[in-house]
């Protein structure tokens, strides 16, 4: 039995819903990883700053644990508070805290991992070749200069 017009245009109409739940399917997982890249790097630049800060005021000695940088003071920035988000922040950001300062001062960017993304994240190799360069003043007894 041949097919009809009006069978063709089911198939036809079938076809352009199913692209178009395809489309919408695809669009809100690339929103979803596009959100939770934003998070991570707003959760990894704060705590960038806290072990900066951290290391400043304790002369160049790295933090050994979140306790540690949850005593340092308050902050607000693209919708994180601290210490008061500290949880959501663990989800996005994995900090080595038996790192040491020496040895890391010896690092280029690409060989850094004592603070990384968990999950997707938009690049930080700035930010984290800034806060060497930090580190390896501190190394030097010069934290006054230390980068902000």
């Amino acid at each position: 039995m041949p097919l009809g017009k009006h069978h063709i245009r089911y198939g036809a109409v079938g076809l352009v819903a199913v692209a178009l739940v395809i489309g919408l399917a695809i669009a809100f997982i690339a929103a979803s990883a596009a959100l939770a890249a934003e998070h991570a790097l707003h959760a990894n630049l704060l705590v960038l700053d806290l072990v900066r800060e951290y290391v400043v005021d304790h002369q160049g000695a790295w933090p050994r644990s979140w306790t540690d940088l949850e005593q340092l003071p308050a902050r607000e920035g693209a919708g994180l508070r601290w210490p008061a988000d500290a949880e959501e922040v663990r989800r996005y950001v994995a900090v080595d805290f038996a790192a040491e300062p020496d040895k890391l001062a010896t690092q280029s960017v690409d060989q850094f991992d004592a603070i990384q993304p968990i999950g997707p994240c938009y690049i930080l190799d700035g930010e984290v070749a800034v806060f060497l360069d930090g580190i390896r003043q501190t190394r030097q007894g010069d934290v006054r200069r230390l980068p902000q």
